[in-house]
């Protein structure tokens, strides 16, 4: 539409100029100036739609290379900040990696230091009781000896079978003359004494604990022995 219009302004101011150049009734010097002017307006209406463009081409151009820079420079500073970013992202996943793994590398430590402490600790409780167990196991041999003096020689003789585990009483033949029912108490105050012994000088190793005590008389007969519940069970009956 600029240029059409430019087009028209030329051949009229063009027209002008040259009606001024055939007009030689105006005095010279002043048809001079105007042709001069209408020809600089003729030129200016040809030219300037052109040059209108060009300008307008121009400072089109410099607008994108400037929107060009300003997204490049955009585009620039994004991915410099994602390429901050992933770097503080990669950083703080390494730090918190490394975190977890010193954190699980102390709770290991921990733990195998809480398992050694603990193995250690049991053992010594082991070795004590073992040791416990044994002493507890001396004295109750030693103690057997002196069964007939604490009953003042109700019982002549006691000995231990480890074999079998049974603690055997020897009852002195006097209490045999006894009544059923005297003998019977007598018989039982001597199986209590042996019982009362175990019990007493325990806790011993399951090796070596005794399950039984036997009450018999100088010729072998059974009086009295502990029933399958570690009970009194008489067997003199008459």
């Amino acid at each position: 539409m600029d240029k059409v219009l430019g087009i028209a302004l030329a051949l009229i101011f063009g027209y002008i100029t040259y009606r001024l150049f055939k007009n030689h009734t105006m005095k010279p010097r002043k048809r001079m100036w105007l042709m001069i002017l209408t020809g600089i307006l003729t030129l200016s209406s040809l030219f300037g739609p052109y040059t209108s463009d060009s300008s307008k081409s121009t400072t089109s151009d410099k607008t994108q290379t400037s929107k060009s820079k300003r997204s490049s420079k955009v585009d620039s500073s994004s991915s410099k900040s994602e390429s901050i970013s992933a770097s503080q992202k990669s950083s703080s996943e390494k730090s918190r990696s490394q975190s977890e793994s010193a954190s699980s590398q102390s709770k290991r430590a921990a733990d195998s230091s809480s398992k050694a402490a603990s193995s250690s600790e049991s053992k010594v409780i082991s070795d004590t009781r073992k040791k416990n167990d044994q002493q507890n196991y001396d004295k109750f041999l030693t103690d057997v000896k002196g069964i007939p003096a604490t009953t003042n020689n109700t019982l002549t003789d006691a000995e231990y079978d480890a074999d079998s585990g049974t603690l055997k009483l020897m009852l002195t033949d006097d209490a045999l003359d006894l009544s059923d029912a005297s003998l019977k108490s007598v018989v039982r105050a001597a199986w209590n004494a042996g019982n009362n012994l175990i019990q007493n000088d325990g806790p011993f190793s399951k090796a070596e604990t005794p399950v039984s005590v036997t009450v018999y008389d100088s010729t072998g007969n059974v009086l009295a022995h502990s029933s399958m519940f570690g009970n009194f069970k008489y067997d003199a009956e008459k």
